[in-house]
C-alpha cells in the first residue's frame, strides 16, 4: 500500500471509530440535551463580537468559526434525535462536560474529513498511528492552488446560501424563487408557498414572544448554563400540535413532510444535515420540538427537492426552472443595460447538431452577450469539498466546454447569419461555482459571481483576474489565544512539515 493510501485509510478508520464513539455518547442523552444543542445553534446565529469590550480573540476568527461550529451542532442534534433517550432530564442535572465532550469529538471527525483534502494535495512524507507528516509544498502546485481556490469559492457560496435572514427578507426571496411553482405544489401536495411561510412566521413570532416573556433572559449577559435560565429558555422550543396545525394553515400534509424520521437519518452523511430538511421533532402525539432558526433554513431546499423528487411534477418543474434560470440571468443583465434578443436558438452545422444558444442579449450600443446557462445542482460531495468527486466533476464539465468551443467557433464564422456582431462576448453561467472556471479558456461564473461582473459593466477579463478581485486573500494571524481556542473546541491544526 502506498503511503498516501495508508494515510487516507488511517484517517477514515479513525473517523469511523470516532463516529461509533459519538453514537454511544448520544445514546446517553435526553431531550433536555437535545434542546440545549438547539439553543446553542440559536445563540451561535445571533452572536456577535463587541470590539469595545476588549475580547482576546479576533472578530474575523469568531465569524469564521461560527460556520464549522454550527455544522457540528446541527449534526449532533440529528444524532441525539435518533439515538437519545425519549425523556427529559431536570435542567439542574444538565451534563455540560458530557455535551462539551460530544462537541469536541464531532469537531475531530470534521477535522479528519478535511485532512483528506491535504493528503491528496500534498506529498505524504511519513504516516504512523498518531501522526501524518506532509511536505510543505503542493505536489502539483498549479492544480493544487486552483483546487484550493475552488474549495474557497464553494465555501463562500455556501455561506451566502446558508445565511440566516429575517422573516421579511426570507419571504421576499422565497416568493421570488418559488411562487410561480404554486400550481405544482398544489397539484402534488395540496400546499403552497404561503402556507410554508406563514408556518415559519407564526412559529418565529411565538418563539420571540416566549423569550421576551422571561425578563431574566434579557438582562445583560446571559449564562445559559444557569439552571434557572435554562429551565425557562428550553420551554420556548416546545409547541403543541394544535399550535402547529393552526400555524400551518391547518395542513397536516405540510407538517407531515417536515417531521423528522429517525430511520431516514444516516449518521455517516456528516455534511448532509437531515434536520434541515425535516426540522420538526416529535415528542408525542401532542407536542413537538422546533428551532425557528433551523426551520428558516429548511424552506428553500425543501420546496426545491419536494418538486424535484415528486415524479408527477418533476419534469415540468425542471423545464420551468430552466426558463426561470435564464430569466434571472436576463434580469441581472438589465443592470448593465443588456436586454434579451432571443433564447434557445438552435445551431446546426450541416448535419452536425451543435445544440442551442441559451440566451442572446444586446445593449444599446449594439454589443452582444452570448450566454451558456447551466442550471445544475452540484453533487453534495462536490459541494462539501471531496477531492475525488471534484476531479470527477471537472472531467464531466469539460464536455460542456467541448460543446461551447464548437458553438463559439461556428458563431464566429457565421455570426451574421444570426444577426450578431462579430465582437460578441461569450460567458458560461452556472447556478453554483464550477471547478471548470479555473481551467477554462472561457469566463465561467456562478450566478452570484455574474451579478458581481455585471456591476462592473461586463469588462473583458479572465477568470483568474475575476478571482483576484472578488476573493482577495485575507491574511489571518492567529495569536496563541486563537490557537488555544481552536484546540479547546477539538479542531486539529494540520501543519505541513518541511521536506527532509
Amino acid at each position: 500500500m502506498e503511503i498516501k493510501d495508508k494515510a487516507l485509510a488511517l484517517l477514515r478508520e479513525d473517523r469511523n471509530e470516532d463516529l461509533k464513539a459519538l453514537i454511544e455518547y448520544s445514546k446517553m442523552t435526553t431531550e433536555t440535551e437535545l434542546i440545549y444543542l438547539l439553543m446553542l445553534i440559536h445563540l451561535n446565529r445571533i452572536s456577535h463580537v463587541d470590539t469595545n469590550k476588549g475580547q482576546s480573540i479576533s472578530k474575523f476568527f469568531i465569524e469564521e468559526f461560527k460556520c464549522p461550529l454550527e455544522d457540528t451542532l446541527i449534526y449532533l442534534v440529528s444524532l441525539c434525535v435518533k439515538y437519545g433517550k425519549k425523556c427529559f432530564r431536570a435542567p439542574r442535572f444538565l451534563p455540560l462536560n458530557y455535551i462539551s465532550a460530544m462537541i469536541e469529538r464531532c469537531n475531530q471527525i470534521h477535522s479528519k474529513y478535511y485532512h483528506e483534502i491535504f493528503v491528496h494535495l500534498y506529498k505524504v512524507l511519513d504516516c504512523t498511528e498518531t501522526r501524518i507528516t506532509i511536505e510543505n509544498t503542493l505536489k502539483e502546485e498549479a492544480l493544487g492552488n486552483e483546487f484550493l481556490k475552488y474549495v474557497l469559492r464553494v465555501s463562500e457560496d455556501n455561506k451566502v446560501r446558508g445565511t440566516a435572514v429575517n422573516i421579511d427578507a426570507l419571504e421576499a426571496i422565497i416568493y421570488r424563487e418559488f411562487r410561480c411553482f404554486d400550481n405544482l405544489l398544489q397539484k402534488a401536495f395540496n400546499i403552497n408557498v404561503r402556507l410554508y411561510i406563514e408556518l415559519i412566521r407564526n412559529i418565529a413570532n411565538s418563539f420571540g414572544e416566549r423569550v421576551f416573556a422571561n425578563k431574566n433572559i434579557l438582562t445583560g449577559k446571559v449564562d445559559i448554563t444557569d439552571p434557572v435560565v435554562f429551565d425557562k429558555y428550553w420551554r420556548c422550543f416546545i409547541f403543541s400540535y394544535e399550535e402547529l396545525y393552526n400555524y400551518g394553515g391547518k395542513s397536516d400534509e405540510l407538517l407531515r413532510r417536515l417531521l423528522f424520521d429517525a430511520d431516514d437519518f444516516k449518521e455517516e452523511e456528516l455534511k448532509y444535515h437531515y434536520i434541515v430538511r425535516k426540522p420538526i421533532i416529535k415528542l408525542s402525539n401532542d407536542y413537538f420540538i422546533i428551532s425557528p432558526q433551523v426551520l428558516i433554513n429548511s424552506v428553500y431546499w425543501n420546496i426545491h427537492f419536494w418538486l424535484l423528487e415528486e415524479k408527477s411534477v418533476s419534469e415540468e418543474y425542471k423545464a420551468q426552472q430552466s426558463d426561470r434560470f435564464l430569466d434571472r440571468i436576463r434580469d441581472i443583465a438589465k443592470y448593465a443595460n443588456y436586454y434579451e434578443v432571443t433564447r434557445n436558438k438552435y445551431i446546426k452545422d450541416k448535419n452536425k447538431d451543435l445544440g442551442d444558444i441559451d440566451l442572446i442579449l444586446k445593449n444599446e450600443q449594439g454589443q452582444f452577450l452570448i450566454v451558456e446557462g447551466k442550471n445544475e445542482r452540484l453533487p453534495l460531495d462536490v459541494y462539501f469539498g471531496s477531492y475525488q468527486d471534484i476531479l470527477a466533476r471537472f472531467q464531466q464539465t469539460k464536455s460542456w466546454e467541448d460543446k461551447v468551443i464548437k458553438r463559439n467557433n461556428y458563431l464566429k464564422d457565421h455570426c451574421h447569419d444570426f444577426n450578431i456582431s462579430s465582437n460578441f462576448k461569450y460567458v458560461i453561467i452556472s447556478n453554483y461555482p464550477e471547478v471548470l472556471s479555473h481551467f477554462s479558456s472561457y469566463l465561467v461564473l456562478s450566478l452570484c459571481e455574474f451579478e458581481q461582473w455585471v456591476t462592473w459593466g461586463l469588462p473583458e477579463m479572465s477568470f483568474q483576474d475575476f478571482y483576484s478581485y472578488v476573493y482577495r486573500k485575507v491574511e489571518i494571524k492567529n495569536d496563541e489565544v486563537d490557537i488555544n481556542k481552536i484546540n479547546d473546541f477539538g479542531y486539529t491544526i494540520f501543519k505541513a512539515q518541511d521536506a527532509k
